[in-house]
């Protein structure tokens, strides 16, 4: 039980698939062609800094329970067949674009709606019930250097972290994306940002699933 519980509750500490999309996104915007693999590598290399000391955190604190012997056998190594990495391309394919067809798309409405209500408001403005959102939120992301407009985009990454890149491409859209992000945001911002991405609130999905397999209100809580 106490391996499964600080499994659980690291896990969300690794860079997953929905992370590493907001990462290559914005290096590739904010950092050269020489950099940006370099940024990401060092993501890397924070979440398993991240995870170790958490861990021990969490050790000390005996959040997850008293260590327990732990023997697990471990199966054969073999090289995939053809067969069985095309079953997982499509399943994980399958997975995304069913998130994609909900979760995500949901979301990113959800920023479209905010970032032009109220209608006499000038869209994606700080006038904007995204933007009073976001600057409500203002004096806890401000010395983090995320604008409210970055801000807005985090809340909805909870539901499904591809949402932050969806509800980013909605409020800096136009001609250039890309040239009105680095206007607005500098590289040290940008890097930030990825930061807290990295180590914010695990998505609803992976809640689920520590709720799923908990079945504990406190280790759920923990998490989030």
């Amino acid at each position: 039980n106490y391996s499964r519980v600080m499994t659980m509750l690291l896990i969300p500490f690794t860079l997953c698939t929905a992370r590493l999309q907001i990462f290559v996104f914005l290096a590739a915007i904010f950092f050269s062609a020489a950099v940006a693999p370099w940024i990401i590598f060092l993501l890397y290399v924070f979440s398993f800094f991240a995870v170790i000391f958490i861990g021990l955190v969490l050790k000390l604190f005996h959040v997850a329970g008293r260590p327990e012997p732990f023997i697990m056998e471990m199966p054969p190594y073999r090289l995939p067949t053809v067969r069985s990495v095309g079953f997982r391309t499509w399943h994980e394919l399958k997975d995304f674009l069913s998130r994609a067809a909900t979760f995500i798309m949901v979301g990113v409405l959800l920023v479209w709606f905010l970032i032009h209500m109220p209608i006499d408001a000038q869209p994606a403005s700080a006038a904007t019930w995204a933007g009073h959102l976001g600057q409500a939120l203002g004096p806890v992301f401000k010395p983090l250097g995320i604008g409210w407009q970055e801000t807005v985009a985090l809340i909805f990454g909870f539901i499904a972290k591809e949402i932050v890149i969806g509800g980013l491409a909605v409020i800096y859209g136009g001609a250039d994306m890309a040239a009105h992000m680095t206007g607005h945001i500098s590289a040290l911002q940008a890097i930030s940002f990825m930061l807290f991405c990295l180590l914010y609130t695990p998505c609803v999905a992976t809640i689920a699933a520590i709720w799923t397999e908990s079945r504990s209100i406190k280790i759920t809580a923990i998490s989030l």
